[in-house]
């Protein structure tokens, strides 16, 4: 069993922007995205194991992302509904997490995925499942 925990505010997973080349539309990643998923990357592979190795067999994980309570909402507000959307914050830690902890992000059979008000950060346990 792996835990991480990710400083910092949660950043989601934003769409593709697409410019025209002349005759042809290229798809790009927005440079936000880039330099989230790159923090993030940075933290796991700073608290990975020495020589850990991909894990390969099927995987669960459970994440936990924290925002900042804006000041408009009461004490008693744990939950935020609004934007950024949970699966977005899943989907830029997934990404993050390719190739590094897993093999491929195929690997995970079960995901259970909280978003709340409270420290902002992200904590992340990942098992094999037997």
């Amino acid at each position: 069993m792996l835990t991480f925990h990710i400083r910092g505010e949660p950043k989601p997973k934003l769409r593709p922007k697409f410019a025209r080349m002349g005759k042809f539309v290229h798809a790009y990643t927005p440079k936000k995205t880039i330099n989230a998923e790159a923090d993030v990357r940075t933290q796991i592979i700073n608290q990975l194991p020495d020589n850990f190795s991909p894990m390969t067999g099927p995987l669960r994980m459970e994440a936990t992302f924290r925002r900042v309570r804006p000041k408009s909402k009461k004490k008693s507000d744990i939950w935020p509904t609004t934007r950024p959307d949970l699966d977005n914050y899943l989907k830029l830690v997934l990404d993050a997490m390719n190739s590094v902890v897993f093999v491929d992000d195929s690997q995970l059979v079960s995901i259970t995925a909280v978003k709340s008000y409270g420290e902002p950060g992200i904590d992340i346990i990942i098992e094999e499942v037997v």
